[in-house]
């Protein structure tokens, strides 16, 4: 593999740390944004051996000058940006009848607004560098959320829309835009969330029993492969490809993939319809 470079916004916690852990140690170049420089710290002392490859800047992602900052740093220090992986979001409970306004806009402040302006960025950068890749994290309240999220599922919806928007028009300058919704994990930011409704790890287990038919929440390193997949290896290719029986085979830059609930990957027509075929992705079959 050529090396390449990518932005990790939303890099210091969860499946953004993890993510930037294994793009470096995969041989790419990685700057990675977010608001905690201690968890930033950590990050950087366990790549020490890569401290050439990685570098930090401090992002907040509802600020436009720091999203602009984050892909400038980059490009001067690298002299390219191939991919960006937008992790950077927020989760508060907030139903509709509870709503405010301020709350409604921190969470939209971060999770589209911080989305758009640093696709905005990486899409500039990445016409420059002949083309990228950008895979957004999607959520399974994305198409109607619980009664306690009604501004995150509001603000995730918009992410599905932005990265149709990206796939639709920057195709033609080799740019792909990718939505991947990885279901129920318990990440860093999700147990803090829990914790403070009274719920410990295990009773999110037990819940998860219940809900989940495979009876079992993803772990960060099961789904972290698909990121990586998606942004790195897919990022050689020029399309995703796409087809169904009732239109004619369609290349797309745009590809969906689902792994909540069913732990599977469910692959979409851009703008068109759903394939009526599933197919599991093993994560050890990608990095086995």
């Amino acid at each position: 593999m050529n090396k390449q470079t990518f932005v990790v916004a939303g890099g210091t916690k969860g499946v953004g740390k993890q993510v930037v852990i294994d793009l470096v140690k995969a041989g790419s170049n990685v700057v990675f944004g977010g608001r905690d420089k201690a968890a930033a710290d950590e990050v950087l002392n366990k790549l020490s051996d890569y401290k050439d490859n990685v570098d930090f800047v401090l992002t907040d992602v509802s600020n436009v000058r720091d999203c602009e900052n984050l892909f400038k740093f980059t490009f001067e220090k690298f002299g390219a940006v191939n991919g960006f992986f937008s992790y950077s979001g927020i989760t508060p409970i907030q139903s509709l009848l509870d709503c405010t306004e301020d709350l409604h806009d921190e969470i939209f402040n971060v999770n589209i607004k911080g989305a758009l302006f640093c696709a905005k960025y990486a899409v500039k950068y990445m016409i420059e560098s002949g083309g990228g890749s950008i895979v957004f994290t999607g959520s399974p309240h994305s198409c109607a959320g619980e009664i306690d999220r009604v501004s995150y599922a509001c603000s995730k919806g918009a992410v599905v829309t932005l990265a149709n928007h990206i796939a639709k028009n920057y195709g033609k300058y080799k740019i792909r835009a990718n939505y991947i919704t990885m279901g129920w994990t318990p990440t860093e930011g999700e147990l803090t969330l829990r914790e403070s409704q009274g719920l410990s790890q295990d009773d999110l287990k037990k819940q998860a029993i219940s809900i989940i038919p495979m009876g079992r929440m993803n772990e960060v390193d099961g789904v972290v492969p698909i990121y990586i997949f998606i942004v790195l290896i897919f990022g050689d290719l020029p399309f995703c490809q796409s087809a169904s029986s009732k239109y004619q085979l369609r290349y797309t830059p745009f590809l969906r993939l689902e792994t909540c609930r069913y732990y599977d990957v469910r692959q979409t027509l851009f703008g068109r319809r759903f394939l009526n075929s599933r197919f599991r992705l093993d994560p050890g079959q990608l990095f086995g």
